[in-house]
């Protein structure tokens, strides 16, 4: 789930934050440019497509993991 809003399905992954969001949070976070300048979100498919075959956070920091 979204860890922004606890609502909706994550579908977007912020890496500065280090959170999954849904996503209507995903572009609100990527137009708040001011609020969170260089953030940069993919969607999971997006990640998915460049190589990654899961996400580990641990303490807000990220792991890529490909094969």
């Amino acid at each position: 789930s979204c860890e922004m809003c606890s609502e909706d399905k994550a579908e977007a992954f912020c890496r500065q934050c280090a959170q999954f969001c849904c996503a209507d949070c995903a572009r609100y976070h990527k137009k708040m440019k001011k609020l969170f300048p260089g953030h940069m979100v993919s969607t999971l498919e997006e990640l998915r497509e460049g190589g990654a075959k899961e996400i580990v956070v641990q303490e807000r920091q990220f792991t890529w993991i490909v094969e």
